[in-house]
């Protein structure tokens, strides 16, 4: 596991890079550019990967020959085992002026991996005259992607000039527009293309078993559906929108995204159907009994057409020059298929004038960290990142790494 850790933060620190903005995919935030910027191909890529309730080090006790601690065992009763995962490359990304054009590639996954329920029973047994209902697996999804945008954003900025300072009749209202009044705004919106690539979906899932004072019994029953050779996807159109506010040392940006005009469709899914029930009646012990026991399994299933809607991703948020070279920022996601949903919080400073520093602190379901630091030069830049989720090194629940290289003329 070490081994593993260590090798992943050197390939990071030789080949990680990440934008110089909390709020880079905002489409307004073209207006301003004067010039291109080139990701250089295949290099961009993000990978989070994150668990509910173990940290690195824990994952330890699943090796071959190791001995559960009560500690451990502990671990795994006190709450169900579920793991996240979100990877996105960036294959091309060109930008000219107010204008870009992105392709980039996504896999999100969702995966219950462990009910508490069933730990507690092989630690420690389960209650006679009990029964125990789960649904193991429930919610375990997967699914991958394409997305290329074409976005634009006005080339110049807006002036709020026009804004009537005592519309409202209102102090507090009237004083925000006169505020606002002199300030401008850049807007700017895109329009993607979605392609399905990959989807399964465990579709339903139950477990009920218990021992009984006449008998033992359990039933299971799981079905499931996925994308193979035979599959196919299907092309959705959608779009977005962005604003950057601009203030006086900083900026307030909103966007909204993922505005699908219809569902993300795959055909022809393989699938697949589980069933079991078992019984075995305690009031009838003679030599000849047989329990009960039957079961049903089709790996052969295959699923018409299944629907996926990814719901709009919204970002918005502000960062602000505090003092000097110092900026701080506040931002808060909502999204189907990016890592780190929540509100963040974050400062930057320019360790000199070609290495740049950022740290962040997010909350959401789980506590992130990220570092970022790297280098940055007139004409290409190389950042490098790092995150844990709920702790630090080993001691994390997960990690995220990115990378990437651009070119600015």
């Amino acid at each position: 596991m070490k081994t593993i850790y260590w090798t992943s933060l050197l390939i990071l620190i030789t080949c990680s890079l990440m934008g110089t903005s909390f709020f880079s995919d905002n489409p307004a935030g073209y207006a301003r550019r004067k010039g291109i910027e080139l990701v250089i191909p295949v290099t961009t890529f993000q990978a989070n990967f994150r668990n509910s309730s173990l940290s690195l080090t824990d994952l330890e006790m699943f090796q071959e020959g190791h001995v559960l601690k009560d500690s451990e065992k502990d671990k795994l009763v006190d709450a169900d085992l579920d793991t996240d995962i979100h990877v996105s490359m960036e294959p091309l990304s060109f930008g000219y002026r107010n204008w870009q054009f992105r392709q980039q590639l996504f896999v999100t996954a969702h995966a219950n991996i462990l009910k508490k329920e069933f730990s507690e029973m092989v630690f420690y047994g389960n209650e006679i005259d009990s029964v125990y209902q789960v649904e193991a697996f429930k919610g375990t999804r997967a699914l991958g992607f394409s997305k290329t945008s074409f976005a634009w954003s006005y080339p110049e900025d807006i002036s709020l000039k026009a804004l009537p300072n005592d519309a409202t009749g209102l102090a507090p209202l009237d004083g925000a527009l006169e505020f606002l009044s002199g300030m401008s705004v850049n807007l700017g919106a895109q329009m993607n293309f979605y392609y399905g690539a990959g989807y399964g979906k465990v579709l339903n899932s139950s477990q009920e078993f218990g021992s009984l004072p006449d008998s033992n019994f359990y039933k299971v029953s799981m079905k499931y559906g996925f994308t193979d050779g035979d599959s196919d996807g299907s092309l959705v159109a959608g779009m977005g929108f962005g604003l950057r506010l601009n203030l006086p040392k900083g900026a307030f940006h909103f966007y909204m995204d993922d505005i699908m005009l219809a569902d993300m469709r795959f055909s022809n899914l393989a699938g697949g159907l589980y069933e079991a029930n078992y019984q075995d009646s305690l009031l009838y012990l003679q030599e000849d009994f047989e329990p009960f026991d039957e079961s049903n399994q089709n790996d052969s299933l295959r699923i018409s057409k299944h629907k996926v809607r990814i719901s709009p991703t919204i970002v918005w948020g502000l960062e602000y020059n505090v003092y000097q070279k110092l900026d701080a920022m506040i931002r808060i996601q909502r999204s189907d298929y990016l890592a780190n949903d929540g509100i963040s919080f974050g400062v930057s400073y320019p360790l000199t004038s070609v290495i740049p520093m950022k740290l962040s602190v997010g909350f959401g379901e789980q506590t992130s960290i990220e570092y970022q630091t790297g280098l940055q030069f007139e004409h290409f830049s190389w950042d490098i990142g790092y995150i844990w989720y709920d702790g630090f090194f080993n001691g994390s629940h997960g990690l995220g790494l990115k990378s990437g290289m651009k070119l600015v003329f």
